[in-house]
């Protein structure tokens, strides 16, 4: 019947594929700590609507994936594998490790990044300001020509 695969891999199979998929769900949930950085530092609704959309699309799409190149199927046991590894990654070292991440880009933030983003909004206004007091100059010199 051609190169169907089997619904039935066998045990020491479907626990190697398990443990697998355990791994790709760690690896999803250091991702998943990625976006939960992004949200935290950067806390508007549009950036948690963002990532979270983003997680949930690259999750599905990894799941895809690796679910087809293992079995040639969709299998309930690796979506269960995959998220009890990402939910593993975050409520563990996942947790103390975003915490510290957000720690450090909040303290990039506040004391590297904010400033500079003061000195180029001053910057910006004091350009702003030149350009238009030479262009109050220039009126006056065309209605100074006008008027000669």
């Amino acid at each position: 019947m051609g190169d169907v695969t089997p619904m039935q891999l066998g045990t020491e199979t479907e626990l190697g594929l398990l443990a697998n998929a355990v791994a790709v769900g760690v690896v999803m949930g250091v991702v998943y700590d990625l976006f939960r950085v992004i949200r935290h530092t950067l806390s508007f609704r549009a950036v948690t609507v963002v990532c979270d959309l983003a997680y949930a699309l690259s999750f599905g799409a990894v799941f895809f994936v690796f679910s087809l190149s293992m079995t040639g199927y969709y299998r309930g046991f690796l979506l269960a594998g995959m998220t009890a590894g990402a939910a593993m990654w975050c409520y563990t070292a996942g947790r103390g490790l975003s915490r510290l991440a957000e720690l450090i880009i909040g303290t990039i933030w506040k004391y590297l990044i904010s400033p500079a983003i003061g000195i180029l909004h001053k910057l910006a206004k004091l350009i702003c300001e030149c350009i238009g007091k030479i262009r109050l100059k220039l009126q006056k010199v065309k209605k100074l020509e006008k008027n000669s």
